[in-house]
């Protein structure tokens, strides 16, 4: 059986001086100290170095991940900043099913003219068109809706309409002056309440 390749760490005094700092003061995340202490540990020019599991032992970490941190510092070529980070994705897990592209059609379509019939266009009635276009994804109108928000001139008119978008009301209300005779003027109200219902003489 082939013995795994051995990697070895050899730190500058700077990189060294930095690692210290960062394992003992500040606040930092636990994954990132502990391959700062790996690589202390493994640091050849600070005199002989332990064995794996020494090492893991000291940094509370498997002899696994001393060994994958040790080929990544080899491989970054002695970058101690990219060895410790975290490694970003070359690409995302899961591609994004909403694109720039199609984002783009679909605002296009929310402010188009709604299909004969319909007054407006819906998140329903969205859904239902979209799944009709052979080169759209099929999305549901909870996606549609988590989309078409971040362009208020599109999502406000698919909304539903509520007591904040009407105007100020008139209604007439009854008035009891002297003598006991009751007239009727308009007065100029605030917004109604949701749900309330306005009579002749006001709200019920």
């Amino acid at each position: 059986m082939p013995r795994p390749k051995v990697f070895t760490v050899g730190l500058s005094a700077a990189d060294r001086e930095f690692l210290v700092k960062l394992t003992t003061t500040g606040v930092h995340p636990a994954r990132m100290i502990m391959r700062s202490r790996v690589l202390l540990e493994l640091d050849e020019n600070a005199g002989p170095v332990p064995d794996q599991v020494v090492v893991a032992a000291r940094a509370l970490t498997s002899t696994t991940t001393v060994r994958v941190v040790a080929r990544r510092f080899a491989e970054t070529g002695g970058d101690i900043l990219a060895t410790i980070g975290r490694k970003p994705r070359e690409t995302p897990p899961v591609a994004p099913i909403v694109t720039g592209d199609v984002e783009a059609r679909l605002i296009k379509l929310a402010c188009s003219s709604p299909p004969e019939g319909y007054s407006r266009w819906s998140l329903r009635l969205l859904e239902r068109h979209v799944a009709l276009v052979e080169d759209l994804p099929d999305l549901d109108h909870s996606t549609i809706g988590r989309v078409l928000p971040r362009r208020s001139k599109v999502a406000r008119p698919l909304g539903r309409i509520g007591c904040a978008d009407r105007g100020r009301t008139r209604r007439r209300v009854r008035v009891v002056v002297g003598g006991g005779v009751a007239r009727s003027r308009l007065s100029v109200g605030g917004r109604p309440r949701c749900g309330s219902r306005l009579s002749r003489y006001g709200r019920v």
